[in-house]
């Protein structure tokens, strides 16, 4: 284990978000009905179906900048966590 580099891991996993937003995004466009009852296989009998709408290009544009700016706080953070928790380790050998 090492200390984890700001830069390379908040560029790793918001790449990784983006990635599988454009996905997600680009299958509800193609087939809306046909993802919404693939994903409420995941949510253990919650119908997506019957609470869910198509969101318009604006909102999908909205929601991928959103969650491109949470994934990278919320990255920064577990590396900042990691590497504190990683350092207090190191002191104690």
């Amino acid at each position: 284990m090492h200390k984890l580099q700001l830069n390379h891991f908040v560029t790793t996993v918001t790449s990784f978000v983006a990635l599988i937003y454009l996905v997600c995004a680009f299958a509800l466009y193609l087939a809306p009905e046909g993802t919404l009852r693939f994903f409420s296989q995941w949510f253990h009998g919650i119908d997506l179906t019957a609470i869910a709408k198509v969101p318009t290009f604006g909102e999908i544009i909205l929601g991928f900048f959103t969650a491109l700016v949470a994934t990278i706080v919320l990255s920064a953070v577990f590396v900042w966590l990691w590497n504190y928790f990683y350092t207090s380790m190191e002191v104690r050998k």
